[in-house]
């Protein structure tokens, strides 16, 4: 599977395993030019921005590689700037507004998939 294709399949899994915890999807692929944000959703009145990370672990015992560490702070940065672009467009206050950043990990494992949810991680 090609990096783009395991990349929209991780996308895909991560929304529906955000509807099954009662999360409201509000955008895919929210784009500003400054960066982008994969998934923007909302739960009990706080907006998430979602950062969707992919990997495939060969056997369960190589742990060698976390893709959340990819998640930098200039990474956060730029979602923070693309996130502040969305309340505005959106007309919410950034101090009004209830709002985080959450990765989530998609693992391949030999044909089982796994789900990896970081809320909050700034």
């Amino acid at each position: 599977m090609s990096l783009k294709k395991k990349g929209e399949k991780a996308e895909l899994i991560v929304c529906e395993y955000l509807k099954k915890k009662e999360f409201l999807v509000l955008e895919r692929n929210y784009d500003r030019g400054v960066g982008e944000i994969d998934i923007i959703a909302e739960k009990e009145s706080v907006i998430h921005f979602v950062e969707v990370k992919s990997m495939t672990r060969k056997t369960s015992e190589d742990n060698s590689h976390r893709a959340e560490e990819k998640v930098d702070d200039r990474k956060i940065s730029h979602i923070s700037k693309v996130a502040m672009i969305y309340l505005e467009e959106k007309g919410l206050s950034q101090e009004d507004t209830d709002w985080v950043i959450d990765i989530v990990v998609v693992i391949f494992e030999r044909g089982k998939i796994f789900v990896k949810f970081m809320e909050n991680v700034t």
